[in-house]
């Protein structure tokens, strides 16, 4: 991956930008996926549980 671009330096996302940009989509697709007339189960969904230990690790380095 190029670091320089034009004599400049990039600014690279950081891995957990990426990562919550990956679950976010992740979440809409498990959203889309459900049948017409079923309600999403907030307690059934991976993408959901894997974006709150994301942001709660986050979080935590924060405070």
């Amino acid at each position: 991956m190029d670091t320089h671009r034009f004599g400049r330096k990039l600014k690279l996302p950081s891995t957990a930008a990426i990562k919550h940009q990956f679950l976010l989509m992740q979440l809409q697709d498990e959203i889309k996926a459900l049948p017409p007339g079923q309600a999403f189960n907030q307690n059934n969904s991976v993408a959901l549980i894997k974006l709150r230990r994301l942001i709660a690790k986050s979080s935590a380095h924060l405070a």
